[in-house]
């Protein structure tokens, strides 16, 4: 592949935009004679006026090396070996410029020391092989992620004409997609997530890749998958992301419940209700608010969990514990795809089943659901269920009056 160098006067990328920690790393390693590049999202936001949640750096010392050079360093990853370099609450990560694919499995016993290893089917399941700048670009996932910004004399650097894509508004897998998803499924979901939050098409030949190999993506390890996608659905444009997720067939792969309810419930009790809830999501991420795990799951899948619960309450049971099995039930057999941690499950379960609590509003229970972990998030879940309704919110400003007494929750957020 020719080598595209965008000299300073040539781009907008500048050094006031980078952080000062990111700099230092960059300086030093430059500094002790080394190749010091800022790769990837940082790059491609900062050429698209957008202010990076990070700056991940690459460079051609192995990471002995770079832990000898950073006194506040740590390697991490087995997979793919990375340094982190500390700054009080900040990380910046530094990885080895990557090579080519590895030894398969199917070739016989992984040899002793083996760096890069595939499973038969092509998955990578371990890559250490230390290369030079273009083969890490070649290796990355998209196009507009594999810029590179050299800080030796501050030029952008373009293996793989990302900076074409980037006009054109063009999300492209590099090299063959259908290879490419084999070896990380999960750049499938990393594709929606770039496209929805950027407003980029993914081109003709990626899309249908995705399309064709969709059923992979549960050869992702189950806790990396659900930490995908946390972010899939963080990244503020939730409309496209369940449109995208549907049209490509994942959504039925990872949700396979959910997803045909979706598309044949009534909309509005189904489709438009779910994204009027999530809308929610999308207005606190545009704002910088964090959100934790259970409440985003509450507000994508509290609708469907409803419906399920919706028979037996006909039945005479009980509505918050019908709904408390229901969701926890439909939890549970989600984790056969992606992990969602035990206590996320609970506190979403609980969210849901003290809605009819709140909107009975009985003597008893004033005094004591505020002081619940949790009852904050299902007001907000409240709130945006009756919005999504068009029905009043009067009783979501009552309660709105409790919640000065009650205690903190104990959840950790998630941003972005």
């Amino acid at each position: 592949m020719n080598l595209r160098v965008v000299p300073r006067s040539e781009h907008c990328l500048s050094r006031k935009d980078i952080s000062q920690e990111a700099l230092h790393v960059l300086y030093r390693l430059n500094e002790c004679g080394h190749l010091a590049y800022i790769a990837g999202g940082g790059v491609r936001d900062l050429l698209l006026h957008r202010k990076p949640k990070d700056f991940d750096i690459v460079t051609d010392a192995p990471p002995p090396r770079v832990r000898a050079l950073f006194r506040n360093c740590r390697l991490i990853g087995r997979r793919f070996r990375l340094a982190h370099v500390i700054f009080n609450n900040t990380v910046v990560e530094v990885a080895t410029f990557r090579a080519a694919e590895g030894h398969t499995e199917s070739e016989g016993p992984i040899p002793k020391g083996a760096s890069a290893v595939k499973t038969p089917e092509g998955l990578i399941v371990r890559d250490n092989v230390f290369g030079s700048p273009e083969e890490d670009a070649i290796r990355r996932d998209f196009t507009i992620n594999a810029l590179f910004y050299n800080i030796a004399d501050y030029a952008v650097l373009d293996y793989v004409n990302g900076l074409g894509d980037l006009q054109d508004g063009l999300l492209r897998s590099i090299g063959d997609p259908r290879v490419r998803f084999v070896e990380d499924p999960a750049r499938m979901i990393r594709a929606l997530r770039f496209a929805a939050a950027i407003g980029f098409r993914i081109e003709d030949q990626t899309w249908s890749a995705m399309s064709e190999f969709s059923p992979h993506i549960t050869m992702v390890a189950k806790s990396r998958l659900y930490e995908e996608l946390l972010k899939l659905f963080l990244c503020g444009q939730v409309g496209r992301v369940l449109k995208d997720l549907t049209d490509c067939g994942l959504m039925n792969v990872l949700f396979p419940e959910f997803g045909p309810w979706l598309e044949q419930s009534d909309p509005d009790q189904g489709r438009r209700k779910v994204t009027s809830m999530m809308d929610r999501v999308d207005g606190w991420i545009r704002k910088g608010q964090a959100l934790t795990p259970s409440l985003l799951l509450a507000l994508l899948l509290g609708p469907y969990h409803e419906a399920l619960a919706a028979p037996a309450i006909a039945e005479g049971q009980p509505a918050p514990e019908a709904l408390r099995e229901a969701a926890l039930g439909h939890l549970g057999r989600l984790t056969n795809n992606f992990q969602i941690p035990r206590a996320v499950a609970l506190e979403t379960a609980d969210i849901i089943a003290i809605q009819p609590r709140l909107k009975e509003r009985r003597r008893r229970d004033i005094n004591r659901l505020p002081s619940r972990t949790g009852f904050s998030e299902a007001v907000v879940y409240l709130d945006a269920s009756l919005q999504a309704a068009n029905q009043s919110r009067e009783l979501v400003r009552w309660w709105l009056d409790q919640v000065r007494s009650a205690p903190a929750p104990d959840s950790e957020p998630i941003t972005e």
